[in-house]
């Protein structure tokens, strides 16, 4: 039997579609605005107490596959805590077919099987100039647990721009489709973290942890590179 969840994702999918197809007949009159930002190549290897290096780059081909007009990928360390990978993979507009890949797509050809997948909350600072104690906000991202061999990681990932935080692809696509269609903007961002899950791992040494108290950080940073 067909899950509800299932059928809301095929209706947000054709509701997208056709959103964006009303886009693409208007987009050649209109052209996407694409926002002044800093180029991810700036993104600064220092965040809060982590300390980044900078992490391999992807063959041309799976640059190609991808679509983004810029990506970075980065290692950070922080005392006492796991490491984290991080992924930004930015796209100025998505009207010609580019579109953001879920993970879920593209880990798989690089060997890493999905074993577990959920969303979560998590609470983030409320803007770049906000304070976290004091203006905060709950946004919802995925959490996979994903395999290759013996290895392990947990994945944290969601598609961000244009004021927007969105687990769901299928939402992601119909609000991207209502910001051509309103705001002439098509751009955003999937951002990943990943973290390697070890067995045994819990308290100061667990990925989760490692991850949020990672991605507490980067929200205040990440808007000069991913405009809203």
């Amino acid at each position: 039997m067909t899950s509800l969840r299932g059928v809301t994702g095929r209706l947000f999918v054709l509701a997208a579609f056709l959103l964006v197809g009303g886009a693409a007949n208007r987009s050649v009159r209109i052209e996407d605005r694409v926002p002044v930002r800093e180029p991810l190549r700036g993104f600064p290897m220092k965040i809060a107490d982590w300390a980044g290096e900078p992490g391999p780059d992807f063959q041309p081909r799976v640059v190609e596959i991808l679509g983004t007009n810029e990506y970075i990928t980065r290692v950070y360390r922080r005392d006492l805590l796991q490491p984290v990978d991080l992924y930004v993979g930015y796209f100025e507009s998505q009207r010609t077919g580019r579109l953001i890949h879920s993970p879920l797509n593209c880990l798989p050809g690089a060997g890493w099987q999905p074993i577990e997948s959920k969303q979560i909350s998590i609470r983030v600072p409320a803007s770049a100039s906000a304070a976290p104690a004091l203006a905060q906000r709950d946004v919802s991202v995925n959490r996979l647990v994903v395999q290759k061999g013996e290895e392990r990681q947990v994945v944290f990932y969601w598609y961000h721009g244009r004021g927007r935080v969105t687990a769901s692809e299928y939402a992601g696509r119909l609000y991207m489709a209502i910001d051509a269609l309103r705001r002439h903007r098509t751009d955003g961002a999937l951002v990943r973290v990943m973290s390697p899950l070890t067995d045994g791992l819990a308290g100061a040494n667990s990925p989760d942890l490692a991850i949020g108290t990672f991605v507490l950080a980067l929200f205040p940073v990440i808007e000069r590179y991913v405009p809203s």
